[in-house]
């Protein structure tokens, strides 16, 4: 498996990546079993690049993620996509407060410490600009709950 660089050279991961949303069960009804073994297939194969999204069956990809982490002593490159699903009672969508609600949330469910790729899932770029969209990250990442930040296209360079 071909392997690129990611967090400005430092991290490698695989040029193919498994999409998890169908580990969300959102197109019809996946068992813990087939989830696992579709993780344990791409892992086995040299795919060390997992796409998932909390809105991905209410949560239940990341959910699944985070239970095969656990149970397989795997790491691979985990990126997680948030801002779709609705925000807490009293919270605005992209505030800093439904943000950092929706990092926890995502962070347990993975049963990590720290996110390594986040992204907006719905970008509020064209509401909000990208500046604010960025500055929404400052305080994840101050809290140690983000490893890096920054634009996703000057992160990518050639094995």
């Amino acid at each position: 498996m071909h392997q690129r660089f990611f967090s400005q050279g430092t991290v490698p991961v695989s040029e193919i990546g498994l999409g998890c949303w169908q580990l969300g069960g959102d197109w019809g009804p996946v068992s813990d079993d087939d989830a696992f073994a579709t993780l344990r297939g791409a892992v086995g194969s040299g795919v060390s690049f997992l796409d998932t999204a909390d809105v991905y069956g209410g949560g239940r990809s990341e959910s699944v993620i985070g239970r095969f982490l656990k149970q397989s002593g795997d790491r691979p490159f985990v990126a997680t996509k948030l801002g779709r699903g609705a925000p807490p009672d009293g919270m605005l969508p992209f505030s800093p407060e439904a943000l950092r609600a929706a990092t926890e949330a995502s962070l347990q469910r993975l049963g990590v410490a720290r996110w390594t790729l986040p992204s907006f899932t719905a970008s509020p770029w064209t509401s909000c600009g990208a500046a604010m969209c960025l500055r929404l990250y400052a305080p994840c990442k101050a809290r140690a709950r983000l490893s890096a930040s920054g634009p996703a296209w000057k992160a990518w360079r050639k094995h």
